[in-house]
């Protein structure tokens, strides 16, 4: 993935975070230089959504994208009431998800429209 991520600009960095404290750790250390949040709603250590809620409170400017195995259409509403930039259903083709990116690049505010691979079945996104 960070290879691919690489593809959308030669100076794009990337930090990961595999579980919830390392993703608490990182924010705490690099809230202020992040340019955006993908983040798996099923990260070890997190119990439903409350990991991105957290994420929000602590970097609320941080536009935060959504990966999730379920589409579920209250999931998606509750991650958008909470201010979540986009949803995107797993599995997602490394080439759809930096189409996503690179949309992000020129943002006008609204959720970003996510690709849909075949066999993932229709993305949507909630208003």
């Amino acid at each position: 993935m960070k290879l691919k991520l690489a593809e959308l600009d030669p100076a794009v960095e990337t930090v990961v975070a595999m579980n919830l404290d390392e993703l608490d750790k990182l924010v705490a250390s690099h809230a202020d230089s992040l340019d955006l949040a993908l983040v798996d709603i099923t990260m070890p250590g997190t119990q439903g959504h409350q990991h991105v809620s957290r994420l929000r409170a602590q970097a609320p400017a941080l536009p935060v994208i959504v990966l999730s195995g379920s589409e579920d259409v209250d999931l998606m509403r509750s991650l958008m009431e909470i201010g979540v930039l986009g949803f995107i259903p797993k599995p997602v083709s490394v080439d759809a998800l930096l189409t996503v990116l690179a949309r992000h690049g020129s943002h006008d505010g609204e959720p970003a429209d996510v690709p849909a691979e075949p066999e993932a079945g229709p993305a949507r996104r909630t208003p």
